[in-house]
């Protein structure tokens, strides 16, 4: 384990998760805290492909939300170099991984989450005043059947393991092994997919500072409009098949907020888009530099359910091409 400016690193051999170069460490975010992380270098190019750390000048972020969710959970089951094998002992090379052309980075944050900008956001909770209206829309009108057993993160398919629905005990069992917490420089630190006192102490920092507990969400809108008048690109994307964070609601708040070029947007269409010329794959509004995106046939998780067209997203994103057909 090496030590630079605060930050322990070590490198992991290659094949634990796929043949690229990779670190994974911690590095320092105040008094007795930090961060583990993972990084990844690019398939294609890594000395010139654009590096996601979620930095203002760089395009696009990968930390997983909750709040306190581990990022291994994106990489292992949503867009990482790799995916596990069934035994849960090793992995397998992810063909349609987003570092094929960008080195990438995964952070567990905040402290407790996991073992610890142009932006992209995907299903994600930012405007609960507008969002929580569309459940009786989309229960409606989603175009799908819904399963009676509702798995509110994917209609179509049954919630196996409440309350999260999906079993992720098989990362825990991988992330677990002595020859992987040796190869990842992570001690003794034990892992888990979501930590509910991280979530639970997010929320209740405002009743502290005596604002209501959707306070947060109001600074989100503050934070989009103040990207957006950077000329940030920004995209939201959500799989249709997600009940809880669904598209309507995420196309609703979009075309609620306020800022430059919102009527510009705002009476933009919603179009068919396929992004290669070939079968319909979803839809999308656009105006300047803000792009809605609703993806056909995914959940919460895009890249899992629907890995290639996520990757052709991703990458038409990157060099800012993801716009109508």
């Amino acid at each position: 384990m090496l030590s630079v400016q605060g930050i322990s690193l070590i490198k992991v051999p290659h094949g634990i998760c796929d043949q690229v170069n990779s670190e994974a460490g911690y590095y320092p975010v105040g008094e007795n805290k930090e961060y583990f992380y993972w990084f990844f270098e690019s398939r294609a190019d890594p000395l010139n492909d654009p590096v996601i750390i979620r930095a203002p000048e760089l395009v696009v972020l990968w930390l997983n939300g909750g709040p306190g969710c581990s990022s291994e959970i994106g990489l292992f089951y949503e867009n990482g170099p790799c995916r596990l094998k069934s035994n849960n002992k090793s992995t397998k090379v992810n063909p349609f991984s987003w570092n094929n052309k960008a080195s990438i980075i995964y952070v567990d944050q905040p402290t407790g989450a996991g073992f610890s900008i142009g932006i992209a956001i995907g299903n994600g909770l930012t405007d609960p005043l507008v969002q929580y209206k569309s459940y009786c829309e989309y229960s409606l009108n989603n175009g799908y059947r819904m399963l009676s057993s509702l798995n509110v993160y994917n209609i179509k398919e049954k919630c196996y393991q409440p309350p999260l629905c999906y079993d992720f005990s098989g990362v825990e069992n991988f992330l677990g092994s002595p020859l992987i917490r040796e190869a990842l420089g992570v001690g003794n630190a034990s892992w888990e997919s979501c930590n509910n006192h991280v979530s639970y102490n997010f929320r209740e920092i405002y009743n502290f500072l005596g604002l209501l507990k959707t306070a947060w969400f109001f600074f989100n809108k503050l934070n989009f409009k103040s990207l957006l008048e950077e000329n940030i690109r920004v995209l939201i994307y959500a799989g249709d098949l997600d009940y809880i964070c669904n598209w309507i609601g995420n196309k609703e708040w979009t075309e609620k907020l306020m800022w430059r070029y919102a009527m510009r947007y705002r009476i933009s269409p919603l179009e068919p888009w396929s992004g290669d010329g070939g079968a319909i794959k979803g839809e999308i509004k656009r105006a300047e530099n803000l792009i809605f995106l609703r993806i056909y046939e995914a959940g919460h998780m895009v890249p899992m359910d629907q890995p290639e067209t996520a990757l052709l997203m991703f990458n038409q994103f990157m060099e800012n091409t993801l716009d109508y057909n």
